[in-house]
């Protein structure tokens, strides 16, 4: 890890419609041990080998909109009936503790917000939208998830809406099917250059 006194940490921010990769590529970044997921909180409960505060923080719906009441959360929704949110403290902990890069993957609307966060705080990010090499490969990557149609189609009109917002990204990544590492390799040239 870079040490030194002028090293500054940057937070990766992805977003990008359903099934494209945005959760391979993170995973990809974090084989670096100098950039960290970002630990975003849920209420939802832990999948088959789901690991609480390496996937997720897992906490109950109560303790989540404390949260709320008190400021803690930059961003957060509901999906599903459940609450999906980024802590101040999970950023603040991999950039200005730990002095590592993060990466986090957000919808729009939390780009705005985490962005917002970064500039006051004087955090250095960069905002990467992926999309999709075509239609067709992003709808068979969600059926190979066993997505329903309805869920697909719903998938599919939040990402267009979002799509819209492309010219608010620092970067627009075309993802093509089985280059994940380019992508990942890509990002990492932009904080490292």
């Amino acid at each position: 890890m870079n040490k030194s006194l002028d090293f500054s940490p940057t937070l990766i921010i992805i977003a990008g419609g359903s099934g494209i990769g945005k959760t391979s590529v993170q995973n990809l970044l974090t084989h670096d041990p100098n950039i960290l997921k970002i630990v975003t909180t849920t209420t939802r409960s832990a999948r088959e080998g789901e690991v609480n505060k390496k996937d997720y923080y897992f906490i109950n719906k109560e303790k989540f909109r404390e949260g709320i009441e008190k400021n803690s959360f930059l961003e957060y929704v509901v999906y599903d009936g459940n609450y999906y949110g980024i802590h101040k403290k999970a950023i603040d902990s991999v950039l200005n503790e730990r002095k590592r890069n993060g990466v986090v993957i957000v919808d729009v609307a939390g780009m705005r917000k985490v962005r917002k966060y970064c500039q006051e705080k004087g955090i250095k990010n960069i905002s990467c939208w992926f999309k999709a090499e075509n239609l067709e490969k992003l709808v068979e990557h969600m059926r190979k998830r066993n997505t329903s149609d309805n869920e697909i189609i719903r998938r599919l009109i939040i990402e267009e809406k979002e799509s819209n917002f492309v010219a608010e990204f620092d970067y627009s990544l075309t993802i093509r099917e089985n280059e994940l590492e380019s992508a990942s390799k890509k990002i990492k040239s932009l904080i490292y250059s």
